[in-house]
């Protein structure tokens, strides 16, 4: 679930849009205004939480934009949703609110709000993110993606090692250990992240970490 802070302009329209939200089952809200802070109370929210996403409530549409513009320079990685707020009639929100929904959002309207928002902000290059993605089924990338983090940790990087196959992750076999704990459980806990020790779920051999696939199928599946 995606850590989401959420500004509205009144409790009533905050009570709306959370619920909202809060049926999606893809966020969790961390924290929530109901009405626009100012910068300081908001800059110490996002340093404090680093949300994921942050729901901006355009009623009031130059305080909202104010409020986005803020998310914008502290937290730049952050997804901004604008609920109310018309990009057509009004340029700024290209810039700071790139998707916005109208009010009272429905589940189903937030939750593609919601994807179109984070999916605009991953195109950005993430330091030291190496991802193997196979053509198909035993092409090898297992074995290349232990072969590089083996020879990362050798010359003195710290390395975590996913296996994000969950059906079917062969890292615990090559390691030929059983896994301290696994992916599928480390997904479960996300929502409680902020109190999670992730060397809970890590499996350490080869001076690497390894967040190992249990084998078993999500229901529902993570998103």
């Amino acid at each position: 679930m995606l850590r989401t802070l959420l500004i509205c302009a009144n409790e009533t329209r905050r009570h709306v849009i959370q619920s909202a939200a809060d049926d999606t089952r893809l966020v969790r809200i961390v924290d929530s205004f109901e009405h626009y802070p100012d910068g300081n109370s908001l800059t110490r929210i996002l340093s404090r939480f680093g949300p994921a996403v942050v729901i901006v409530d355009g009623q009031d549409l130059e305080l909202g934009l104010a409020s986005a513009a803020t998310v914008r320079r502290q937290s730049p990685g952050a997804a901004i949703l604008g609920v109310n707020a018309s990009r057509d009639r009004y340029g700024p929100l290209r810039e700071s609110i790139p998707v916005t929904i109208p009010y009272p959002p429905d589940v189903e309207l937030l939750s593609d709000g919601l994807s179109v928002a984070v999916h605009k902000g991953e195109a950005r290059h993430i330091q030291n993110l190496i991802a193997f993605l196979p053509a198909k089924a035993g092409a090898g990338s297992s074995t290349v993606a232990f072969n590089t983090a083996a020879a990362m940790a050798a010359a003195g990087r710290r390395v975590l090692l996913i296996d994000a196959d969950l059906r079917s992750g062969v890292l615990s076999f090559m390691l030929s250990c059983l896994p301290v704990s696994s992916m599928q459980l480390a997904l479960e806990a996300v929502s409680e992240e902020e109190t999670l020790t992730w060397s809970t779920y890590c499996t350490r051999a080869h001076d690497i970490d390894f967040l190992l696939s249990g084998r078993t199928v999500m229901s529902p599946p993570p998103t």
